[in-house]
């Protein structure tokens, strides 16, 4: 008999499963079709770019995927307490970027006034966000429903682009966890479509020995502007406090990312404060001197 989907995620056993949905009838739908011969490969990355919206939005983390060619999957973990310090507003920025929300919380994020009632069913529908944020469901909803209208609007069709919602299973061990992220790293070559994990593409694997995403590019692309810091710059618009920049030094230093990792002085209510970035060996004795040279002049 089938179960109600409540009854086969309950965080309170485990916060990982596993997630497979598969393609109406196993067709190779996000993949070479083998009676027309038309490729449908583009369609894979698709899904690996709802996959990281998404995951960036849910306070779901995505421990492996693979995106075969007419189903995928899925290893996520649920991690509802990311959302516990969030405000309202960034609630209703987090779903407001998949949804466009009722009127009356459009009118709210334009900044009119509410009548007290009205204030009131705002918090009512931010909380309902807040818990369907952490809900697989709704993750399997955003991520199925977007693909399908745009394939199907691709296709010039309509009807189920997958066959059912999805499967999942509760993994509730740290083995279970190992081996089940073993079988989706390694699925793109038990399929036989890569010779090695490393060369699977739209697969986490891949991703975690050769990353490909550009953070940088992903973040100029969004149009959020970015501020170089170096030594001796400070951030004057923290409340009650002071920071300072005490590395890298102006223009950088030879080495990669870490060797030019910020290191910041805080000072806040009578204490300082050092928080030291994730340097590289070749940087210390430099950092070494800027911070020497801080407490001989403090």
């Amino acid at each position: 008999m089938t179960r109600p989907r409540k009854a086969l995620i309950s965080l309170a056993d485990t916060p990982y499963y596993h997630i497979t949905s598969r393609c109406v009838r196993r067709a190779f739908l996000c993949g070479v079709d083998h009676y027309s011969g038309q490729s449908y490969e583009h369609r894979r990355q698709w899904v690996v770019d709802r996959i990281r919206l998404l995951s960036s939005l849910f306070a779901i983390d995505i421990c492996a995927y693979a995106v075969m060619s007419n189903h995928y999957h899925l290893v996520l973990k649920v991690c509802p307490e990311q959302l516990t310090d969030l405000s309202e507003d960034e609630i209703m920025d987090r779903w407001c970027a998949l949804f466009k929300g009722p009127l009356l919380i459009q009118n709210y994020r334009i900044g009119e006034d509410l009548k007290p009632f009205e204030r009131s069913a705002v918090s009512d529908i931010v909380n309902v966000w807040r818990s369907k944020l952490s809900s697989i469901s709704w993750f399997m909803r955003c991520l199925n429903q977007p693909i399908a209208r745009q394939a199907n609007l691709e296709d010039q069709c309509t009807g189920k682009f997958r066959e059912s919602r999805f499967n999942s299973q509760a993994l509730k061990s740290t083995e279970a966890l190992l081996s089940c992220m073993t079988y989706v790293d390694l699925n793109p070559v038990r399929a036989g479509i890569a010779n090695r994990p490393e060369t699977s593409s739209h697969a986490s694997i891949r991703e975690r020995i050769k990353p490909e995403f550009d953070l940088r590019q992903a973040i100029d692309d969004a149009g959020v502007p970015i501020r170089i810091l170096s030594s001796a710059d400070g951030l004057d618009d923290v409340d009650d406090g002071t920071v300072r920049v005490l590395h890298p030094p102006p223009g950088g230093c030879d080495g990669g990312d870490n060797a030019n990792s910020i290191v910041l002085r805080i000072e806040c209510g009578g204490y300082s404060m050092i928080l030291p970035g994730d340097l590289e060996e070749q940087p210390i004795p430099e950092s070494l001197a800027i911070l020497c040279g801080w407490i001989d002049n403090s």
